[in-house]
């Protein structure tokens, strides 16, 4: 099994070597052809005639091979990081000049020893390997043709001259050799076209997976940023400097004078071409303008039917190998759009629960605190003639004025002080209900406590208005019914979900006995709005526990 293990090894080493660079791998081939040249001169396999300048001449075409052989590997790139554009298929000047020298010198080799019949042919013919990998088919079959050529001449000038090459028995190897060398010429130019074929499609792929970076990058920040505009394009300003194919990437929207500004950008705002923006802004299409540094493009950010800024870039290059840089740049500037178009809508959301809770509050107001208030003016008027009259019921009507007086008064502070600082983005949840329970315990005496279980998420107005109506109808009822010493109030999060619990060591009841009035009622319409539970646990003598579960 090892035995078989060692060659696939080393075939895959010699595999990503080729893959690496081509033309080492060419000139490991010729290395091939110098062992059969030295086979045949130290064999003696060749015509004294062929032989009369060695070993010089074999220790002239070694060293003639290992210049060209690290000359070409030191100018040739290869597909590695190193390589800054990944191009592996280029025909420099020094490349050209040394497959040039190449040639000369191998055909040179041939003359200084014999001409037909020398060791070296193999060495010569292939020294057109490199040229027609690199130039193609068209290019590849005139260096061949130059090479045959001079051959000829070679064999002509050298040793017996055509006499020998076109003797009986050596015409068709003379003319078999030509063929040889278009063969090779042939063969070799359609392997580096496709080898060429396969840089491109690198290439493409590699600028697709930047692009794809690019894109991916742009999203994280405008999902990760929320519904905050300022944090939205900060982000993609930021993510921005970790793009190599974009110089710079900014941000413009309409400021309170309807005149664009900067708001974002990833350089300082002397290198912004602002007035590419406001062309942009007041066409609603996608402006262009070159400079040294590069291609500007100015991308209006549409959505929803209106233009809510302009996205401004600045690339290196116009031309790519993946989607052009003004597509790519329209494609960032329409999800910086969508995520400014939905933190708009965010906001607008937020502001329409919170009117729709302050009208909802203001119905609540009158249904309820007016009431209770009208409703205490009339038994206080009652208590007065009570009084004129020396009754003697006057002392608890008085005691149930006061206990409807400190409802009223609980209620109303709930509104005034706890629920609007968190419609306005002032309080998290557990702060507003720490309040809430905090006010109960000042204005009704009882003791309560509130307890946070697990890491404070940020909820919806919905969620958070939920939360405050049902611990203010659980408290609310605790004072009216109860009859308890002590409440406490626990909140709880957890994965997906947030639990609200109301327990309290009160007189309890019966709940086969009791008939659900509208607080019950409401607290279980509020929870399956927002799809969630309530249950509500008593039991005679041992206290009311009230739980909440909604989704986060």
């Amino acid at each position: 099994m090892s035995s078989t293990r060692m060659p696939l090894a080393i075939w895959g080493r010699v595999s990503r070597a080729t893959l690496a660079n081509p033309v080492g791998f060419l000139f490991l081939f010729r290395w091939i052809t110098i062992a059969l040249a030295a086979v045949l001169v130290f064999g003696e396999a060749s015509p004294d005639a062929n032989l009369r300048y060695e070993p010089g001449l074999l220790l002239y075409a070694i060293a003639h091979l290992a210049a060209g052989t690290l000359f070409s590997l030191r100018i040739y790139p290869t597909l590695d990081s190193s390589s800054s554009d990944g191009v592996v298929a280029r025909v420099s000047p020094e490349l050209a000049a040394v497959s040039a020298a190449d040639i000369i010198g191998s055909l040179a080799v041939i003359y200084f020893s014999g001409g037909w019949g020398s060791p070296f042919w193999h060495f010569a013919v292939t020294s057109i390997m490199v040229p027609a990998f690199l130039l193609g088919q068209g290019k590849s079959m005139a260096t061949v043709t130059v090479f045959s050529l001079g051959y000829v001449l070679v064999v002509g000038l050298s040793g017996d001259g055509f006499d020998g090459a076109t003797a009986v028995g050596q015409r068709s190897f003379f003319f078999g050799n030509i063929t040889t060398a278009y063969l090779i010429a042939i063969v070799v130019a359609y392997i580096g076209s496709l080898f060429r074929s396969l840089q491109e499609q690198r290439l493409r792929t590699r600028a697709a997976l930047d692009e794809t970076e690019t894109l991916f990058r742009i999203t994280e920040a405008v999902v990760s940023s929320g519904n905050d505009t300022v944090t939205l394009t900060s982000s993609v300003a930021q993510a921005a400097r970790h793009l190599g194919n974009f110089l710079y990437l900014a941000v413009t929207m309409p400021d309170s004078a309807s005149r664009l500004s900067v708001v974002s950008s990833s350089v300082e705002l002397e290198q912004i071409p602002i007035h590419l923006a406001e062309a942009a802004f007041a066409s609603g299409k996608t402006e262009r303008s070159s400079s040294k540094r590069g291609t500007h493009i100015a991308v209006p950010l549409a959505a929803g039917g209106e233009t809510l800024g302009v996205l401004l870039a600045a690339t290196r290059d116009e031309s790519t190998d993946g989607t052009p840089p003004s597509q790519l740049v329209e494609t960032i500037a329409g999800q910086v759009a969508i995520g400014l178009h939905n933190a708009a809508l965010a906001v607008q959301a937020t502001d329409l629960a919170a009117q729709e809770e302050r009208a909802r509050i203001a119905r609540e107001i009158h249904d309820g605190i007016a009431q209770s208030i009208f409703i205490l003016g009339l038994q206080l008027e009652t208590s007065a003639d009570l009084a004129d009259q020396g009754r003697e019921d006057l002392p608890d009507r008085l005691r149930q004025l006061v206990a409807l007086s400190k409802e009223t008064l609980l209620e109303v502070r709930h509104y005034i002080f706890d629920l609007k600082p968190y419609l306005a983005g002032q309080k998290g949840v557990s702060e507003m209900l720490t309040n809430q329970v905090s006010e109960f315990s000042r204005v009704s005496g009882l003791e309560a406590t509130l307890e946070t279980v697990g890491d404070e998420r940020p909820l919806s107005v919905a969620g958070a208005t939920a939360l405050y109506r049902l611990t203010q109808e659980s408290l609310a009822n605790v004072l009216k019914h109860a009859a308890a010493s002590r409440v406490e109030v626990t909140l709880t999060y957890e994965e997906g979900e947030i639990h609200l619990r109301v327990v309290d060591d009160g007189q309890g009841f019966d709940q086969n006995s009791v008939v659900r009035g509208y607080g019950l009622e409401n607290m279980s319409r509020r929870t399956e709005e927002l799809d969630g539970s309530v249950s509500i646990e008593s039991v005679p003598g041992d206290g009311t526990s009230v739980t909440v579960t909604l989704p986060v």
